[in-house]
């Protein structure tokens, strides 16, 4: 079964993750797993330098227009016909280089992989059975939600928890073609007598929509008063803009906090396995989005868990975390707290996430879970061929 992945191949946390994967997958199956990628536009200094995740990948480049709107309208009209214009050379480009494969995983995140170009894909016609790993939805088809049944045209979709499954049917999406499988992880060694310090915060890459981000930031002040020179820093893990930086750090300030938090923006995922295997305790107090790099992350560094019921962090950690109601400052203390005065549960807490990574979040397990999607993709694309419609009578030509 010849696979070509379709995604980000910089250094970001997607191009990480797609490196992860293809490996994993090419160790199952004992063939090379082909990747196909472009300039994304997206702004990232790693796509602004070129940075790429590793060697091997098919890569072109293709101009990108701006999509900062113009004070004129005729110009915002021709810049969007432009971009759709762009979008069907981008997506047919894909579809040329990937020419060959049996299956073809298109990794949906925002610009060159987002959904203008995405859709476009599905609509060309393959030979591959096509199928769609939904890592973000952007904002151009979520103000256009009749555009979202073009997922119908792929043979399957991925996506990493339920709520977004919810999300897409809601959209108009074919509940039977949409999988869950989770964020995978590397599991390093563990060293018993690691020194633990501090308080892993995931922000991922939008700091300031749906992260608890201000809750956080509260609950950190609230430590510092209560607990003085005691209380634990706050460690911010996130692959967000040089610009949210520059906000996200004014907030800090604004909270008193502005000595009291490292920031660990942009760093590879082998540092970031680093980060949590070195701190006490991580928050996900994530009222959307999606925190499955975090969470296992996390699990795989036996590190303890405090967090919400959302962004598919119950279908990453299962019931191995301490629950928060919402993202509210009080009740984050309180289970900060909780686990501050308990090495016990901290060690409890660790073993059981930690057994749930080898279980359910290896890279391994979960390129078995994704090669069991593409095979039920090709076996649904290959139905469908050969269920052919009757052949038209074609009239005799008159003289």
């Amino acid at each position: 079964m010849p696979i070509t992945i379709i995604g980000c191949p910089f250094k970001t946390s997607y191009g990480a993750a797609t490196e992860a994967l293809r490996k994993a997958l090419e160790k199952r199956t004992g063939k090379a797993v082909a990747w196909v990628a472009s300039n994304c536009g997206c702004g990232d200094q790693a796509e602004i330098d070129r940075q790429f995740q590793m060697p091997g990948c098919t890569y072109f480049e293709m101009y990108h227009i701006s999509r900062y709107p113009s004070r004129q309208r005729w110009k915002n009209w021709v810049k969007s016909k432009a971009r759709n214009v762009l979008a069907h050379l981008r997506a047919r480009r894909y579809g040329k280089l990937s020419a060959g494969a049996e299956v073809v995983n298109f990794q949906q995140t925002l610009y060159a992989f987002g959904s203008s170009v995405l859709f476009q894909w599905l609509h060309q016609p393959s030979s591959a059975a096509r199928v769609v790993t939904v890592h973000e939805l952007d904002r151009e088809q979520l103000q256009r939600p009749a555009d979202n049944k073009t997922y119908n045209l792929a043979d399957a979709i991925i996506v990493p928890h339920g709520a977004m499954k919810d999300q897409l049917i809601g959209l108009g999406v074919d509940p039977n073609k949409i999988e869950i499988v989770v964020h995978g992880t590397d599991l390093p060694v563990l060293e018993e007598k690691q020194p633990r310090e501090g308080i892993v915060y995931y922000a991922a890459h939008h700091p300031l929509a749906g992260k608890g981000l201000h809750a956080v930031l509260a609950a950190m002040a609230l430590l510092k008063t209560r607990l003085g020179s005691q209380a634990p820093k706050l460690k911010v893990h996130g692959y967000f803009s040089v610009e949210d930086l520059a906000v996200v750090k004014d907030l800090a300030a604004e909270a008193g906090l502005a000595n009291d938090v490292s920031w660990f923006v942009q760093i590879p995922m082998a540092e970031a396995l680093r980060l949590y295997q070195s701190s006490l305790l991580c928050l996900l107090p994530f009222t959307g989005s999606s925190a499955g790099l975090a969470a296992a992350t996390a699990a795989a560094a036996g590190l303890p868990v405090i967090a919400t019921r959302n962004a598919g962090i119950p279908e990453h950690l299962g019931e191995n975390v301490l629950w928060l109601e919402r993202d509210n400052a009080a009740e984050i203390v309180q289970q900060v707290e909780t686990l501050l005065s308990s090495a016990e549960l901290r060690r409890d807490l660790s073993g059981r996430l930690r057994q749930r990574a080898r279980q359910y979040l290896s890279w391994d397990v979960v390129a078995e879970k994704t090669l069991a999607v593409y095979e039920r993709a090709l076996r649904r694309k290959r139905n469908h061929s050969s269920v052919r419609p009757p052949a038209l009578a074609l009239e005799a030509p008159t003289s």
